[in-house]
């Protein structure tokens, strides 16, 4: 029997020799362990999951107000959470316990607390770009007997924990803002400083300015249409200053005879009075008939024709 092989026949007639032996013990292991099961107390945990987003705005531009790493901040939290100034009123509220039995609930509740890390999930990214970003986060289960209670402290101590998150983040922020006020108005004290000296020194040094090379060219341009124009007006003022010198000598030779023109020649006196017409005519050339020249020649050639007359 030992050296033969088994066949299917041989285990079947085992399993009828043994049924009894092996029916018994798979019927009444699941009936003893179900009634074991009610000598225990059930237990009931609850869990909160909360996830760590990546900021929104990059640290290039705005650095974060809380530097501190994800670990360390979580159980930063736990231990405020878990202090009797947080935990008492959260029992009051929840009538969990009264009178002296509160302390020993505190107790329970920090027993029965357990916070554990997350794996970094993928999610999409909030850029939009495309890419996949990390978000850590972390879990905080409570257990305890009534599910009711242990849905409501777990509940409860995930909200202390995000005000007190929270009451951080806005006390940094708070101190962040600050700061940069500060040194928002400092650098505008010195920014108008830098602008007063730029308006002393554009003062001290206007029109020699690089900024000012084409206003200069420009104003060099004007001043030199300006001295042409100039020029000529001073080139005909001379001009006409020579021409009325002329005329005045000529007047004068002409008023000195006519002083003595009592017992002079009529013939001298025909020299002068063509010699007033000559210029009365060059006169007329370049000025009007109103012209105070023109008029005062035009009385002396009257005055020296009644000389002829009366010489005559």
């Amino acid at each position: 029997m030992q050296n033969r092989e088994l066949t299917l026949d041989d285990y079947l007639a085992m399993l009828r020799r043994r049924w009894k032996i092996i029916l018994v013990p798979t019927l009444l292991a699941p009936l003893a362990g179900f009634g074991v099961s009610f000598l225990f107390q059930p237990k009931y945990t609850s869990q909160a999951t909360v996830l760590v987003e990546e900021p929104r705005v990059q640290e290039g531009y705005v650095s974060s107000v809380i530097t501190q790493d994800l670990s360390s901040r979580v159980a930063t939290l736990e231990q405020r959470a878990l202090t009797g100034e947080r935990l008492y009123p959260l029992i009051e509220n929840l009538k969990l316990a009264e009178g002296s039995a509160i302390g020993s609930k505190m107790e329970e509740i920090r027993q029965n607390i357990d916070i554990q890390p997350m794996p970094a999930i993928t999610l999409p990214s909030m850029r939009g770009d495309g890419r996949k970003g990390q978000a850590p986060g972390f879990n905080l289960e409570y257990t305890t007997n009534n599910p009711h209670e242990a849905q409501n402290v777990c509940t409860g101590l995930l909200n202390i924990m995000l005000q007190e998150n929270l009451k951080d983040r806005a006390q940094v922020a708070q101190q962040t803002n600050e700061f940069l006020a500060h040194q928002i108005e400092d650098e505008k004290h010195k920014l108008d400083d830098m602008d007063n000296k730029l308006a002393d020194f554009k003062k001290r040094y206007i029109g020699q300015l690089p900024g000012d090379a084409d206003k200069n060219m420009q104003l060099l341009l004007t001043l030199n249409s300006q001295l042409d124009a100039n020029t000529q007006a001073l080139n005909r003022a001379q001009q006409d200053k020579t021409y009325t010198e002329s005329l005045l000598s000529q007047q004068l030779a002409a008023w000195k005879a006519s002083q003595n023109a009592s017992g002079a020649n009529p013939q001298t006196l025909d020299k002068q009075l063509s010699d007033l017409q000559s210029q009365l005519l060059t006169l007329k050339t370049r000025y009007t008939d109103n012209y105070p020249e023109v008029m005062k020649t035009k009385r002396d050639i009257q005055e020296l024709q009644k000389q002829i007359e009366q010489a005559n």
